[in-house]
């Protein structure tokens, strides 16, 4: 079974060149999401202010607190 393409080009950019791990601080439960699946843990406004801030940044690691409950790690490769 082969991959299906992404139609957003910057999900596709963030995918290339980032690692994005979800953490649930309740369950203590770790996952890694592509900007594809990161839309199940954020609401539509937070996400696309959050790749707005990728795609510009400068950095190599940065961490994300959403709503107390939810740690984001987005790591460059």
């Amino acid at each position: 079974m082969s991959a299906v393409k992404s139609q957003n080009r910057h999900h596709v950019f963030i995918n290339k060149n980032f690692v994005i791990r979800v953490r649930d601080l309740k369950t203590n439960k770790c996952v890694l999401a592509s900007a594809n699946t990161l839309s199940r843990y954020l609401d539509e406004i937070p996400k696309n202010s959050l790749f707005g801030q990728l795609l510009n940044a400068k950095w190599d690691k940065r961490t994300f607190l959403y709503r107390e409950r939810l740690k984001i790690e987005i790591v460059s490769k």
